[in-house]
């Protein structure tokens, strides 16, 4: 086999205070237009590189606990979720998987 290539993939929490310390990040909780709210994420983005890559056929492991097993059907139903909560911090794993995601491809790493 091919050498083993390891990815340090932040932890949700690590990527929650990295996300609020950004100056853009974080709307004013006492905006009364967003509430509790985080500012709009770039989902575009994201979009525009599912859309232009070739994605694995196989089962791709995401992190220690999940593996993506229809890559297509989990970026789909993702941003979907992503689109309809845009701001909200509760479904904000969603974007980080879409991200984790984002990082593998990117890195070449070989599906299981």
């Amino acid at each position: 086999m091919g050498q083993e290539k390891a990815v340090l993939l932040q932890t949700d929490d690590e990527r929650l205070e990295e996300f609020k310390q950004s100056d853009a990040s974080i709307a004013k909780k006492d905006d009364p237009q967003r509430p509790g709210h985080l500012s709009v994420w770039n989902i575009e983005e994201l979009e525009i590189f599912f859309t232009t890559q070739i994605l694995p056929a196989r089962p791709i492991k995401l992190d220690q606990c999940s593996t993506i097993t229809d890559t297509s059907q989990f970026i789909k139903k993702h941003l979907e979720i992503v689109r309809s909560n845009n701001g909200k911090e509760t479904f904000l794993p969603y974007l980080y998987r879409l991200q984790g995601l984002k990082e593998l491809i990117e890195l070449g790493i070989e599906p299981d």
